[in-house]
């Protein structure tokens, strides 16, 4: 004779679940985040460009080889690196990174890690400054 378990669990809570497929998630996540990291990306590549003029008309001028000024040469390294990580990002974001994924999820979660990385290196030259 086969024995018959019962269990009986709480009533399953679907509220977040029903927020992550939601609508104001997906303009939040999918449109809104990835305006603001295009339009941070636009601006970090025209820091760039500003701090490469700045540094070409240093050299002119003290004709030195290398830029002395390390606080600009910090924030050219980290314009250097953001402007192409926030346009990942913002990439990444329109692909559903928290949300519902659109790429295997083995690649939003080495997305996830890179940026993390990415953020203590800059953060730790900022500290270091």
């Amino acid at each position: 004779m086969a024995h018959v378990h019962a269990s009986i669990y709480p009533r399953h809570n679907t509220d977040c679940e029903k927020l992550f497929q939601s609508v104001a998630w997906t303009i939040l996540l999918r449109v809104i985040a990835p305006i603001a990291a295009f339009h941070t990306s636009i601006v970090a590549i025209a820091e760039v460009v500003r701090l490469t003029i700045y540094f070409r008309v240093q050299r002119r001028l003290t004709r030195a080889s290398l830029p002395l000024d390390s606080i600009r040469s910090a924030e050219l390294f980290i314009v250097t690196i953001e402007a192409p990580m926030m346009l990942f990002i913002g990439i990444i974001l329109i692909l559903g990174q928290y949300g519902p994924n659109m790429l295997p999820y083995a690649f939003h979660r080495v997305s996830f890690f890179l940026f993390t990385g990415i953020s203590v290196v800059t953060t730790l030259i900022v500290a270091l400054l």
